[in-house]
């Protein structure tokens, strides 16, 4: 026993060592970006806005021990659940952050701002290599791959451009290229050796790790083994009958195990809002778009040539497993040309092509197998399968884009092929093997370097950019950090949004008013769209942005500081200039703060109904004076309507034409409608909110709406990530003319209502509504208040279920208020109250995880006892 385990460390300490070897060598065009040309290792778009920011963000309030509730993600929320389709729950997100607080502690490295991250992602991408090659080796060793072989399979799949595309663009779709391989093992262990200890390790960390991952492993794990169950192969020691029922209770104990992860992920894009735009794709894939292709050059998959020969050897196919990957790859080869299959990968959602890691395994396996077999081929075969590789590859060639060479070593590597079958009859001599390893391992070196200079290369950007003025300005950042010790509040909250960055509130360690993510709160965005009609600068998904620079919504949230790059020509009313930030030629920053001191943190009597509230103004002007209750419960006060000023304006068409009472046709650019109301009407208000229902119905492209100094940008109509709301509101300065603008077009157009704002109501309640102290500590926030106040507390974060509040050691429930803020009643004699967060259903879920190792435990044992 001693002895066999030694044998087994050892092992894998060689195996370890190769991938090593290998994957330094595969990463060498990474080096070459990085250290030479001094390029972050990580997509200029998704890489800095999302996965850095959110990976520091965990790390810093996961070392910290902090609530998974934070007031900072967003406008408050489980950052927990929130990122669990990105890393909060992957057991190697936490192996990572491992390795960067030891760095953290011996090498004195900083991670806790966003400079140390892009080294990390190099890195964490080169270990992740490594473990994927280490995974599939030992798989292909299981399916009698020679050494040899098995070495050439794991450099095709671990050495693969998807491992390449995966790591750089979404680094954490890089896991599942390690949990795919040992998944498939442990489906091999359980039905040829009755072990079920690996197939639990596989499924336990694809569940935990992210419910995407668990939804593609469900449909191709769920696939192999009703072909491994139908169609046995020799070594298999179970009956059909044993396979079903041990395969399935290996699933159950495995979703007990990892049910924390998987329920997390679950309820993440359960509570997500992320509603689609309706466009219809056609069956077929654009065969022309480079992107698409597969063989040669592409975007999400470049495979061999050799893969089109060895699936054409079908003579090979009496072997079992040549048989049951060559059908794998034939499904996803022609899947690959139809949009529903994408679909279907994608939860029938929009097609995306993240699936290629399937394709990917199975067409190095297939190679694999046709070297290793090579002795059973003829000249003949091998000749005619390369007539059909050389029309796709002329039909690559044609339609593709940049320079790509890495083809001629596949040329080289089927000479050799042939010269083996026709010199040698197939055999393989020591000096042959290592040839054809070596071969290989230089044809994917090839495609990593013409991979990485035609496709990761065009989104890649410099160091440089990591602390360029729209990014992470540190001059200011320096001003940021003095403005947070001046102000000593911990629920202030700061009006910025790098356009580059989107995640600056992440990026920089602020509390903010906005997110950019694919799941969020979903009560967020209703909110947004249908509570409040906040119109944000873009109608665009996964993101939630700003306040339309309404004064009210600025109080209500504490935001007490507004940084804009170049000019800020749409001030919120009561914000007054401060000073100006400059980084360098470029960046500019005017930075102005709130000169209204409205305590957002408060305790007020008074309640409202949402349904007695007609406008946005309405129910903003409620909520600052009380709480509005959306639902059953009933309010103690009654609201006076603001007067839809619409009737006292008159309209006229600028450059447009009337189709009907909803339509124009706008003949010239900035043409459209004006409202003109009096002056005596407009002079009685600081700002003015027009209600309005707008959308572009032809032609389709990318357009704007303005009224007066307010402008929006529109994206297509056929822009996938397209976000159409209606009516909307926008705020502007208050006018007698209110100009809506618009490029030529044919348009949808209503105005519902215009509202003036004078802020007499803000000023007011600022003085009637109780103040109260918070400070923020790492279990949640700390809240002292007056011991005669009475009424309902309301907290300028959102509302999460889940939320409760610790009084004298009790616990007592937070209610939704204010359409999605966080609302406690209080009493006299109450003064110190502590606002905690729970995740529901963690502590069930903790225990099944518990029950689920000890079944795992037993279950294993019974099986190798029968």
């Amino acid at each position: 026993m001693k002895s066999f385990f030694s044998y087994q460390v050892l092992r894998f300490l060689k195996i370890s060592a190769v991938s090593v070897i290998l994957m330094l060598i595969f990463f060498l065009p990474a080096f070459n970006s990085v250290f030479r040309h001094d390029l972050i290792y990580s997509g200029e778009g998704d890489g800095f806005r999302q996965m850095m920011p959110f990976q520091m963000y965990l790390y810093n309030h996961i070392t910290s021990l902090s609530s998974f509730y934070d007031i900072s993600f967003g406008l408050g929320g489980d950052y927990i659940t929130d990122l669990a389709y990105y890393y909060s729950t992957s057991p190697l997100t936490y192996l990572n952050f491992f390795f960067v607080w030891i760095v953290e502690h011996v090498l004195q490295m900083n991670p806790h701002t966003i400079e140390f991250w892009p080294g990390n992602q190099l890195f964490f991408a080169i270990f992740k290599a490594c473990l994927t090659y280490i995974a599939a080796y030992y798989l292909m060793r299981y399916y009698h791959l020679k050494r040899y072989t098995a070495t050439i399979a794991s450099i095709l799949y671990a050495a693969s451009n998807v491992m390449f595309y995966f790591n750089f663009t979404w680094s954490f779709y890089g896991d599942v290229m390690i949990y795919f391989p040992i998944t498939l093992l442990g489906v091999e262990k359980l039905f040829r050796e009755r072990k079920a200890g690996v197939l639990i390790l596989g499924l336990t960390l694809t569940l935990m790790s992210n419910f995407y991952f668990s939804y593609y492993e469900t449909i191709i794990i769920s696939a192999y083994c009703i072909y491994r169950i139908i169609f046995v192969y020799k070594a298999d020691i179970m009956s059909r009958a044993a396979k079903i029922y041990t395969s399935i209770i290996t699933v159950v104990i495995s979703a007990f195990i990892g049910s924390w992860g998987f329920f997390t992920g679950i309820s993440s894009f359960l509570h997500n809002d992320r509603q689609q735009n309706p466009i219809d794709y056609p069956f077929l894939v654009n065969l022309f778009d480079t992107q698409k292709q597969t063989f040669l050059s592409g975007f999400h998959i470049v495979l061999s040539l050799l893969v089109i020969i060895a699936l054409l050897q079908f003579k090979l196919y009496n072997h079992y497993y040549y048989r049951l990957f060559a059908i794998m790859s034939w499904i996803f080869l022609i899947g690959s040309f139809t949009n529903g299959f994408d679909s279907f990968f994608n939860g029938m959602s929009i097609p995306q092509r993240r699936w290629v890691y399937i394709l990917a395994m199975s067409a190095a396996i297939i190679v694999a197998l046709m070297i290793q077999h090579l002795a059973e081929l003829s000249l003949r075969s091998l000749l005619l399968a390369s007539l059909p590789a050389i029309a796709i590859f002329l039909y690559s060639h044609h339609f593709m884009q940049g320079k790509w060479h890495w083809w001629m070593s596949t040329v080289l590597i089927f000479i050799v092929l042939v010269a083996i079958v026709l010199l040698f009859k197939g055999r393989q001599y020591l000096w042959i093997k290592a040839a054809l390893v070596a071969l290989i391992a230089f044809q994917q070196l090839w495609l990593a370097w013409d991979y990485n200079n035609n496709i990761l290369f065009q989104y890649q950007t410099d160091r440089k950019q990591v602390t360029k003025y729209d990014y992470f300005s540190h001059p200011l950042n320096k001003i940021i950090k003095e403005i947070q010790k001046k102000n000593n509040n911990d629920l202030m909250r700061i009006d910025y949004m790098s356009i580059f960055g989107l995640n600056s509130p992440l990026i920089y360690g602020y509390n903010g008013i906005s997110l950019y993510s694919s799941i969020f709160d979903g009560k967020i965005l209703k909110y947004y769209d249908k509570t409040m009609q906040i119109n944000m600068p873009v109608d665009k998904n996964s993101t939630y942005r700003l306040f339309n620079n309404r004064a009210n919504l600025m109080a209500l949230w504490n935001v007490t500081d507004r940084f804009k790059m170049g000019s800020d020509m749409n001030m919120p009313y009561g914000f007054k200039l401060q000073d100006k930030v400059k980084d360098g030629k470029d960046g500019d920053f005017l930075h102005s703060s709130n000169q209204l001191h409205y305590p957002s943190a408060h305790i007020t009597t008074k309640t409202y109904n949402m349904s007695d509230l007609k406008s946005p103004l309405d129910k903003e002007q409620a909520m600052l004076q009380g709480v509005v209750w959306d639902g059953k419960q009933k309010g103690n006060s009654k609201f006076k309507a603001n007067p839809n000023l619409l009737k006292d304006a008159s309209s006229k068409l600028n450059h447009a034409e009337r189709i009907d009472k909803n339509h124009i046709k706008v003949t010239k650019n900035h043409g459209g409608m004006t409202l003109q109301l009096p002056q005596s009407v407009s002079g009685q208000y600081k700002d003015m909110y027009v209600e309005m229902d707008i959308e572009k119905e032809a032609p389709f492209g990318e357009h704007y709406v303005k009224v007066n100094e307010y402008q929006q940008k529109r994206n297509p109509s056929d822009y996938k990530y397209r976000r159409f709301v209606s009516p909307v509101t926008m705020r502007v300065k208050a006018s007698p003319d209110l100009k809506v603008q618009l490029p030529k077009g044919k348009y949808r157009l209503s105005v519902k209502g215009i509202y003036g704002e004078n802020y007499h109501t803000l000023e007011k309640a600022a003085k009637e509504v109780t103040p109260v102290k918070v400070k923020k500590v790492n279990s949640g926030l700390e809240i002292t208040k007056p011991k005669a106040a009475q009424g309902n507390l309301v907290l300028p974060t959102a509302y999460r279920n889940g939320l409760y509040a610790e009084i004298d050691g009790k616990k007592y429930n937070v209610k939704q208020g204010n359409g999605i803020m966080s609302v406690i009643p209080v009493k006299k004699g109450q003064t110190h109250i502590l606002l905690k967060y729970e995740q529901p259903f963690i502590k069930p879920l903790l225990l099944m995880t518990i029950i689920g190792i000890l079944a795992g435990i037993l279950w294993c044992r019974w099986l190798r006892r029968k």
